[in-house]
């Protein structure tokens, strides 16, 4: 994999991520783990509300674009989300819960378990992917999933996850590993820094199509990290974004795929001190949702300054002017209502907007 020479560039004139929603509730709190927009009006952001002791599921919806957001209660907690034009989708680790009006009511996805993220291509066609070499498929927007084999072996089921899946025209990628032994510890790897391990290597999956998921052929290749999220645009342009949970001189790097995909064609990013968690390819650029690792632990248990980084070329990044009070421990990002969002784990929702001084 080639690295790529980065430079830093100066902020775009007048740019900056504003806040827009910051939940400030005395004794509870708001964690927001997906983003998404059905169209230039209707956005949601979907997470878990702690109040009291206890924990349910909530989300931010909005209705104008982006100018008022309305907390909701969810049918559970959840850990990821997904919108688009036909309906939204969110998971907390084990079901899945369909709303078909924009988060005003949702009913449970029969046939899913165990899944970690979905994606339709059109209003019925579409794939979900999880743990236990789950991958799953739908003709009928959801209403039937039938499984994809994907030539997975009985004696790694247990260790096969798949984590996101993109496509750009007929070309699909869905992305996986399968994970090494790990030992296991009496402390969390925070809680006592001279037991932190090292980075072990892992076996990345992926699987392929050309035919828009009528087959799918499936590659395997030895890395450092995590593929944690991959992104693709209509211009066959696609981007892969690996995570380091051990020690490692990086917390995570970017990847550029080759047109279509076949292969990884360069590393775009990465620096020790922007452990990025989420990335778009939308407006004509590349944005980066990153945090700035609070102290020497690349991942530690409290939130970092939230950084935006964006690229019109790939080699070039700026840094966008953030509001001071934005911190996150892993912020997500979305393109909506003609700009990009990001949504913080601390109840958070920023947008870029020109700045008016």
């Amino acid at each position: 994999m080639c690295a790529v020479l980065l430079t830093t560039a100066a902020g775009h004139a007048g740019e900056r991520l504003a806040l827009e929603y910051f939940y400030d509730e005395n004794g509870s709190s708001l964690s927001l783990q997906g983003l998404g927009f059905a169209d230039d009006q209707h956005g949601i952001a979907a997470g878990v509300l702690e109040k009291g002791g206890r924990a349910k599921g909530a989300a931010l919806v909005t209705s104008d674009g982006g100018r008022t957001w309305s907390l909701v209660p969810l049918p559970a907690r959840a850990a990821w989300l997904y919108v688009d034009a036909w309906a939204a989708w969110f998971g907390d680790g084990s079901r899945v819960w369909k709303s078909a009006d924009l988060g005003v009511s949702w009913r449970k996805a029969r046939g899913l378990e165990r899944i970690s993220r979905v994606y339709f291509i059109n209003r019925l066609r579409g794939w979900a992917v999880g743990w236990r070499d789950t991958v799953f498929e739908t003709s009928d927007g959801g209403g039937r999933w039938t499984a994809v084999q994907t030539g997975a072996g009985k004696d790694r089921r247990d260790n096969t996850a798949y984590t996101d899946v993109a496509f750009t025209g007929a070309y699909g990628l869905i992305t996986g590993e399968i994970s090494p032994e790990r030992p296991s510890s009496r402390l969390p790897e925070w809680a006592d820094p001279a037991a932190v391990r090292r980075e072990l290597p892992a076996t990345a999956l992926m699987l392929q199509t050309r035919d828009g998921g009528k087959t799918w052929s499936q590659t395997k290749a030895s890395i450092f990290g995590h593929i944690t999220r991959i992104q693709a645009s209509r211009d066959g342009k696609a981007l892969m974004l690996v995570e380091f949970l051990g020690r490692f001189p990086y917390p995570s790097e970017v990847y550029l795929l080759s047109p279509k995909g076949e292969s990884v064609s360069g590393r775009v990013f990465r620096r020790a001190d922007r452990a990025v968690t989420d990335l778009a390819l939308a407006g004509g650029a590349v944005w980066l949702a990153a945090v700035e690792p609070p102290g020497q632990m690349l991942r530690a248990p409290v939130p970092g300054k939230l950084k935006l980084l964006r690229s019109n070329d790939m080699k070039s990044w700026t840094e966008l002017d953030v509001d001071y009070r934005a911190v996150a421990q892993r912020p997500v990002c979305a393109w909506g209502a003609g700009r990009l969002w990001v949504a913080t784990d601390t109840g958070m929702l920023l947008s870029v907007r020109q700045d008016q001084k």
